[in-house]
């Protein structure tokens, strides 16, 4: 028969035991979930990593940027996913020494795809597309401007050869009419024989 001295003990021993056991199990969870956020990158699901790295390379000079380029080519020729988007904001940045509006929206319209992407960094990409699709309207314009502008001077001196040579023509006609009032004026001041 036990009593009831025997019982706190053992009573204690075992919460003891079990107290011990769990507290070693919250430190190998602990231990293992810090050992798995150095491999996972959890999403930031407010701010946009893309309007970072954009804000970023704004402020990089010439130099600085064809570097960037540089590492940016070297990661996306080995596969790395970032570096694509990294590169399509390059080639939108307009003081890049790749930029390329074309080549950034035909990037953007191959890459976007919604589920890849935060709220904050979807935002960001459709905001993007929406300035690229308007710095391209603007850039078709100019171009249609320019094609019109250079048929216009295309025109225009074809104009002015006529003109020199409607003057040149005139020239020669005036000089022939002043030879002819000349010679009039001879035969008129030698009179005509019969």
């Amino acid at each position: 028969m036990i009593t009831f001295s025997t019982q706190p003990s053992l009573l204690r021993v075992t919460l003891l035991i079990a107290f011990s056991v769990s507290l070693g199990g919250c430190q190998l969870m602990a231990k293992k979930a810090s050992e798995d956020s150095d491999s996972i990158k959890i999403v930031d699901k407010e701010h946009s990593s893309y309007g970072n790295y954009y804000l970023w390379i704004k402020s990089l000079n010439n130099d600085e940027l064809i570097a960037e380029i540089d590492k940016q080519q070297l990661k996306q020729s080995s596969g790395n996913q970032a570096a694509e988007y990294n590169l399509l904001l390059l080639h939108s940045l307009p003081n890049s020494p790749i930029h390329n509006p074309y080549i950034a929206k035909e990037k953007l319209n191959k890459q976007t795809s919604p589920q890849h992407f935060n709220v904050a960094d979807l935002a960001f990409i459709v905001m993007l597309k929406d300035q690229l699709n308007q710095q391209l309207l603007i850039l078709n314009r100019l171009i249609d401007k320019d094609k019109t502008n250079t048929e216009s001077q295309k025109q225009l001196e074809v104009q002015q050869q006529s003109i020199e040579q409607l003057e040149q023509r005139t020239k020669k006609l005036q000089q022939q009419i002043i030879q002819l009032k000349n010679i009039e004026r001879s035969i008129n001041d030698h009179g005509t024989p019969l």
